[in-house]
């Protein structure tokens, strides 16, 4: 038997600024930490709500949190660093982290055969901060 889940509650729109997740395109700088905390929210709710009854090699609670901080520092990184060979070393650990992250969200998506609308809101999250990336390097890379 299925088991029905509110989709307020895995796309957390309770949470102030949530319409962050909802949006789409690039982030403004003054954005960025706001929704990096919003996909902390998200990732709590959907692993509360769904993570938990996953098989424990699929999952990695953990692992997902690690790699929200190290994005967001990466982030900030690629923004800062001005000189031309440093910058295109850490925009390239960037990609390697969006990459990962896309896998993440697919696999957060992947439970979901209905609505659409909520596989759409997981893969946007990754979709979102692809963008912001493309924006910020201009895409060279």
């Amino acid at each position: 038997m299925k088991q029905q889940i509110h989709t307020s509650l895995l796309t957390c729109e309770n949470r102030p600024g949530s319409g962050l997740l909802r949006t789409y395109g690039p982030l403004t700088e003054d954005e960025m930490a706001r929704y990096f905390e919003l996909l902390r929210d998200v990732l709590d709710c959907w692993y509360d709500t769904v993570g938990q009854f996953a098989p424990p090699d699929r999952v990695d609670y953990d692992g997902y949190q690690k790699l929200l901080n190290l994005m967001e520092k990466q982030f900030e990184k690629v923004v800062e660093e001005d000189e031309p060979t440093a910058a295109y070393k850490e925009r390239k650990v960037l990609r390697g982290l969006l990459a990962k992250f896309n896998s993440v969200t697919e696999e957060m998506a992947m439970p979901f055969t209905s609505p659409r609308s909520i596989r759409e809101f997981y893969t946007n999250l990754s979709a979102r901060l692809n963008y912001t990336y493309d924006y910020i390097t201009g895409s060279d890379i």
